[in-house]
């Protein structure tokens, strides 16, 4: 872990300005990901400069990372305040991708934080995006969240019948990687 550390930060910043900046970003998903949560602050505030003056897109991903830093620290409400500005922020884009990231994102807080109720208004609007577009991960994700959320309110029928559609698709996915 120390060594990938090591050599993860001998990576030189690429010359073009616009990657550094973007290596700012993907630098702080990295140390989220190690739980080193003040160095990701660190470089999500240095790429925080670069976002606001380069519009949605850059602005959307920074949400989302600092959404996922702060639900990894259980910080629900700030991290429903990033999910709900890359919502918006991506439905003005038009960015349907985006869009279900973030939805999954939010029901995914919800659910932890016991809101059940928008949670499952969450999983069904991803559900939702990801059947129209055909998108069999998100629908795959939505599955497995609408599970969750149905175990925790006891509905066993319902929470059933989604870990079905979830483990359906989850093969058909393990399948067409495999070939």
């Amino acid at each position: 872990d120390e060594m990938a550390d090591k050599y993860f930060l001998k990576i030189p910043p690429p010359i073009n300005d616009d990657r550094r900046n973007w290596r700012y970003l993907y630098n702080g998903i990295w140390y989220a990901g190690k739980r080193r949560f003040d160095s990701a602050l660190h470089y999500y505030h240095l790429f925080s400069f670069y976002a606001k003056a380069h519009g949605a897109g850059p602005l959307i991903k920074l949400d989302e990372s600092l959404g996922n830093l702060h639900l990894a620290e259980k910080h629900f409400d700030t991290a429903l305040v990033f999910f709900n500005e890359a919502l918006r922020l991506s439905t003005k884009a038009n960015d349907r991708n985006q869009v279900m990231k973030v939805y999954l994102y939010l029901s995914k807080t919800y659910n932890e934080n016991g809101n059940y109720k928008e949670a499952l208004k969450n999983a069904r609007d991803l559900s939702q995006i990801a059947n129209e577009t055909g998108a069999k991960q998100m629908i795959r994700d939505a599955h497995f969240l609408l599970y969750q959320i149905f175990a925790h309110l006891q509905k066993t029928d319902s929470a059933f019948v989604h870990l079905q559609k979830y483990t359906t698709i989850k093969d058909s996915i393990d399948r067409d990687r495999s070939q």
